[in-house]
């Protein structure tokens, strides 16, 4: 797994992940970078095979890898 391979992120609140309580990004978006830098810069990440998730406060990281 490489973070080089991050196809999307995702930024929201914690539940439902469908998009209606956050956003997702594409690495074309302008959001991306930020959101990935935030979840990278966390010293918990859950780490499974196709995504790495984060919690900061009521927010969700999450990078889907390809």
């Amino acid at each position: 797994m490489s973070f080089k391979n991050v196809t999307r992120v995702y930024s929201g609140r914690p539940g439902c992940m469908c998009g209606c309580q956050g956003k997702y990004y594409s690495p074309t978006d302008k959001g991306f970078n930020r959101v990935l830098n935030t979840l990278l810069k966390q010293p918990v990440i859950d780490y499974q095979k196709d995504w790495a998730e984060t919690q900061v406060g009521n927010r969700v990281y999450v990078a889907y890898f390809n």
